[in-house]
């Protein structure tokens, strides 16, 4: 605006020195003024700035508008010169109050600086920055009011749009139920929303300001913010999720936080905005869930045991009768010896007095008839055998019951994946015996598998009994037909793969997108809860960090491929 005024004042100066100079007779000088002249009125012409002056005592009118006045507002500079009430005319109807009495305050301070809308020549209204300052003739005359326009509507525009985002943050920040906050490097609050002023107690977001965590929590739970704060502020890694547990009045409560670094024009970290989002609810439901399904896989256990006491019953019953049999037939072949000892004791009692007679070796003799002991030397020791081998098969039933029905610990442990295979093939034998052989293909090499052991017997168990069923389907009404289950193990990179493969009916295309689904079943009424392949899911997949897979093909079997990271999960 100053320099505005100095052009003019300069043009005025120069149209008096110009005239001194031509009648001094200096063309040099003269020439110098013309060109300064030509200068200032080309600078007026492609100015952005229209210059003015008016003469302020009422009625107001304007003396002069540079040329550029159409070029920037669409009117020709001599109507705003010629017609004293052209810029009464053109204000918008919401700014003519403002300017009413704009002359009365100019005159006053000597200086005004004022924004308004002037109407355009296409019909819109253009935001103008008018600059106004009083020159007082020292002569006494009236005084003179020279300004500059500067039309503003983008600058409007943009501050109407940055206010609009503003605001705009401002309601979200208002009314999300998160907890927003902004805070400078030294990790003290800049700026915090209305439900994290709340959750501080606080009665306006406007006290945190200045403030940080350690005047709101723990010491040791502000500590580990500022840590983690102070490391994001200076790596510039953002942090995505974090779950923070804090100790407040009325219990522990759960937060998941994402902080990211606020970057400067410079390009340098000049703090962080951070939401926080209370899941404590969740957490709780996620308890909830857990404890359910805990006993839902406890309950699918017992279900599993219980189907398989009669079986595992029977199991032992045949091993347990023979061994009955087998120890009455040597106690009756010891009534037989019982005899024939005694008789060989009497015998060797007369030998040794020398009191032998022929009567006692005639009943000696008839005693060894009555014994039968070549029959007896013959079967005994196969009795034995037969002994210790059903008391074999019972232990064995009996620790393969005891290592499936393991209830396991809250924490992974290495587990020899392939004897716990065994022992759940040991326990379901009565589900698969009668429709199918088992064979069972386990590499020698495997290394222990950290792992829920009862969870994973449960699943190995639930498909050894789908796969029975399956085979149940095809062999039924079949005599002396029998499918094949196998279960094979492998290495495979730094995962154990395991495969229950059956001979059974395949799964229908229309259900194979369900089979993992909660109650999903294809079985009749009380043959089946539709928990059995869910379970297996849950276990392998979400419990152990695993994968589950399944190949099949209807008439010719399923394949279900079960993989076990070989290092703990985190």
């Amino acid at each position: 605006m100053r320099d505005s005024i100095h052009h003019v004042r300069e043009a005025g100066q120069a149209d008096r020195l110009e005239a001194d100079e031509l009648k001094t007779g200096a063309p040099e000088r003269a020439a110098a003024l013309a060109e300064a002249r030509r200068r200032l009125e080309h600078l007026l012409r492609f100015s952005p700035t229209v210059i003015y002056s008016l003469k302020p005592a009422a009625p107001a009118r304007c003396t002069f508008a540079s040329e550029n006045f159409k070029a920037i507002f669409g009117h020709q500079a001599k109507e705003l010169v010629g017609d004293p009430d052209f810029w009464q005319r053109h204000l918008h109807p919401d700014d003519a109050l403002k300017m009413a009495d704009r002359f009365e305050k100019l005159l006053k301070s000597g200086h005004q600086c004022v924004e308004y809308r002037f109407l355009h020549k296409d019909g819109s209204y253009r935001w103008i920055y008018d600059s106004a300052r009083v020159i007082h003739d020292p002569l006494g005359a009236e005084p003179e009011v020279i300004g500059s326009l500067t039309d503003i509507s983008g600058h409007k525009r943009d501050e109407e749009a940055l206010a609009h985002d503003r605001d705009l943050l401002q309601s979200l920040m208002d009314n999300l139920p998160d907890y927003i906050y902004f805070k400078d490097v030294s990790s003290r609050f800049i700026r915090i929303n209305r439900a994290h002023a709340q959750h501080f107690n606080l009665r306006n977001p406007e006290e945190a300001i200045g403030k940080s965590d350690a005047d709101y929590f723990t010491p040791l739970e502000a500590r580990q913010k500022l840590t983690d704060e102070q490391v994001l502020m200076a790596t510039g890694k953002p942090v995505l999720g974090l779950i923070e547990k804090v100790e407040k009045a009325d219990g522990v409560h759960w937060f998941s936080s994402t902080k990211v670094p606020i970057y400067g024009a410079d390009g340098k970290v000049t703090g962080l905005v951070g939401i926080s989002r209370d899941i404590t609810a969740e957490k709780q439901a996620e308890l909830e869930r857990q404890t359910i399904e805990l006993q839902l896989r406890q309950s699918q256990k017992l279900e599993s045991i219980g189907q398989l006491a009669a079986g595992i019953a029977h199991e032992i019953n045949t091993p347990t009768q023979y061994v009955g049999d087998n120890t009455r037939f040597l106690q009756d072949s010891f009534k037989q010896l019982e005899p024939l000892l005694k008789s060989h004791a009497e015998l060797v009692r007369a030998a040794k007095a020398g009191s032998l007679t022929p009567d006692l070796l005639a009943r000696a003799e008839e005693t060894l008839r009555d014994c039968d002991l070549d029959y007896l030397f013959a079967q005994i020791p196969a009795a034995i055998n037969e002994t210790l081998e059903g008391i074999g098969r019972v232990t064995k039933i009996v620790r393969a019951m005891k290592e499936f029905s393991h209830p396991g610990g809250k924490e992974k442990t290495a587990a020899d994946i392939n004897k716990a295979i065994e022992s759940t093939a040991t326990v379901a034998r009565n589900e698969w015996k009668y429709v199918a052989e088992l064979k069972l293909d386990l590499a020698p090499d495997l290394p222990f598998i950290p792992c829920y052991l009862g969870e994973f017997n449960q699943a190995v168990l639930n498909l050894i009994v789908n796969a029975s069923h399956a085979i149940a389907d095809v062999v039924k009404g079949q005599s002396n037909t029998r499918g094949l289950i196998t279960i094979s193990t492998r290495r495979d990179g730094d995962t154990v793969e395991i495969r229950v493969s059956d001979t059974g009916t395949g799964i229908p295309e229309q259900v194979r997108p369900h089979i993992f689904e909660p109650f999903f079943t294809t079985k009749g009424v009380g043959k089946g809860s539709g928990q059995g392949l869910s379970i297996v899911y849950g276990s392998i997949v979400k419990r152990h960090g695993g994968a589950v897979d399944f190949q099949t093909e209807m008439g010719r079997g399923t394949t279900f491929i079960l993989r076990l990271p070989i290092s703990p999960n985190p």
